[in-house]
């Protein structure tokens, strides 16, 4: 197997393990992607780059708490799940999108 094609593999492994968790916890996982390219332990594809300034990973760090903060709380945050759930397959196939459009 070529560099090139091992390498469309760890980025097609990535794309997926990061749709199936955008999923889950949309934020989170811009949060981490940026995190990650931004002390450079990830190089991102140019999809992706915005992810990495410290204003977006602000924005994703201050969002994820909320979200994390209204799950907690056990009877309120009807909407947000509902709109959570509405936005979870659209924002992963997003992610896997940018992920492997270079």
């Amino acid at each position: 197997m070529s560099i090139s094609e091992t390498g469309l593999w760890t980025l097609l492994a990535l794309a997926v393990v990061a749709a199936f968790a955008s999923g889950i916890r949309p934020l989170a996982v811009a949060l981490c992607l940026g995190l990650a390219g931004n002390l450079g332990l990830l190089t991102l594809p140019a999809g992706l780059m915005a992810l990495q300034s410290n204003a977006v990973l602000l924005v994703c760090l201050v969002l994820a708490l909320a979200e994390r903060m209204a799950d907690t709380r056990a009877l309120e945050g009807h909407e947000e799940d509902m709109l959570l759930a509405s936005l979870r397959v659209p924002l992963g196939a997003i992610v896997m999108g940018a992920l492997l459009v270079d």
